[in-house]
């Protein structure tokens, strides 16, 4: 039996996305083109590594967008635009619904904190060190490892994803 939940952007992170991706897009080529006149070409290869730079970022951020989260076959898959992560449910010792107020305050340690969602590593005084896999803040999920790690998703059906989860953890 498999089980799809969709992940939507909340609104902060369609906001983020849609005020930073023209700059990481047309950012570059604006430069490029107010520059290109310049007699002193001394800044062109800090211009092509900042480029690439951004343009990594950015597409980073594409290809890590999670799309959605499946129980299918014992394991959890959290659906990317590019290679997806999986969990055995085995591996799953407990899986909570959180708010964001109970999460409290949250440090982005590593990782994109609102193009396309919140995905990397972050920490909390509560949970300590987590990876997140969410696209909206305001229906977190908070799984925890039996390794003692804990993962933090956000299925819009928040109430279906327990319910399909707590069955195939029986």
């Amino acid at each position: 039996m498999s089980k799809y939940f969709k992940a939507s952007l909340d609104t902060v992170s369609k906001i983020i996305t849609g005020l930073v991706s023209p700059i990481f897009t047309l950012f570059p080529i604006i430069l490029f083109f107010a520059l290109r006149n310049e007699a002193d070409k001394s800044y062109l290869p800090y211009f092509v590594l900042l480029c690439l730079m951004l343009w990594v970022a950015f597409a980073y951020c594409i290809l890590f967008w999670v799309k959605g989260y499946s129980l299918a076959e014992g394991q959890l898959v959290i659906q990317r635009q590019w290679k997806n992560k999986t969990y055995a449910l085995s591996e799953i010792k407990s899986a909570n619904y959180i708010t964001k107020k109970d999460m409290g305050f949250v440090i982005r340690v590593m990782g994109n904190g609102g193009i396309f969602g919140y995905t990397g590593y972050f920490t909390s005084k509560q949970h300590g060190r987590m990876q997140w896999f969410v696209t909206n803040q305001e229906k977190l999920f908070v799984v925890e490892l039996t390794n003692g790690k804990f993962i933090c998703i956000s299925p819009d059906d928040t109430d279906g994803f327990l319910k399909a989860l707590s069955k195939m953890l029986k």
